[in-house]
């Protein structure tokens, strides 16, 4: 990890002889330098100053050092942890109290089966309480199995992958576009902020407000005569 992250400046910047050197399969100049560019740079192509590449090389030091490296090696992930959470939540949702009784318990039991079998768990639990499962729930749960592996290959290709950049990339883009026509309507700061010199003159004393009373005229009661 220290060396591609020390690799990572001078990529940026077109020298690419450390990539070259530990052989960074990341690298795509390796693979094709003549018709190589840059994705996440401005037009694809390479940064340029010595005092912007002097600044990131310091800063990315920082994170090449050992204790940094030392913590971000490992390139933990917290997807698994939060497809779980999701899944104990199906379960147990936090609207209602299960922690009075077994059903807590049993519930995440079931979320942690689900996990590591699938569906499958249903029909595996039926059959030891001696309980045959009928053909219609045999079927819907195999069917609920293979639509889960379906879904988790179709979303591990690269097709997918793919187009899932093509949609972030169009979606930034039309943000972009709103925001120029419509101007900046979230971010921190965004609500109305008064000048307080403006607000301090607008306030108003009592005494004034007296004085405008006065200046107010008073409306004459409507005289009623009765015959």
């Amino acid at each position: 990890m220290k060396v591609t992250m020390k690799a990572i400046v001078p990529h940026a910047f077109g020298d690419h002889q450390q990539c070259q050197h530990h052989k960074l399969n990341w690298c795509e100049y390796i693979k094709n330098p003549d018709q190589y560019r840059h994705k996440d740079l401005p037009n694809g192509k390479d940064l340029q100053g010595e005092s912007l590449k002097s600044v990131l090389t310091n800063l990315f030091n920082v994170y090449a050092s050992d204790l940094v490296v030392k913590k971000l090696v490992s390139n933990a992930s917290s997807q698994i942890n939060e497809s779980w959470h999701s899944t104990v939540g199906s379960k147990a949702p936090k609207i209602r109290f299960y922690g009075g009784s077994e059903s807590s318990d049993q519930r995440v039991a079931a979320a942690v089966a689900q996990t590591n079998l699938g569906k499958q768990y249903l029909l595996d639990t039926l059959r030891c309480l001696n309980v045959e499962p009928g053909n219609i729930t045999e079927k819907n749960i195999l069917s609920l199995d293979k639509d889960r592996e379906d879904e988790k290959h179709r979303k591990s290709s690269v097709k997918f992958k793919k187009e899932r950049r093509q949609n972030y990339t169009k979606k930034k883009a039309r943000n972009k576009s709103d925001v120029n026509k419509e101007g900046v309507t979230y971010q921190s700061g965004v609500a109305l902020t008064l000048d307080p010199q403006l607000l301090q003159r607008a306030i108003v004393a009592k005494e004034k407000l007296k004085e405008f009373e006065k200046d107010v005229q008073r409306k004459t009661p409507k005289v009623v005569h009765y015959v």
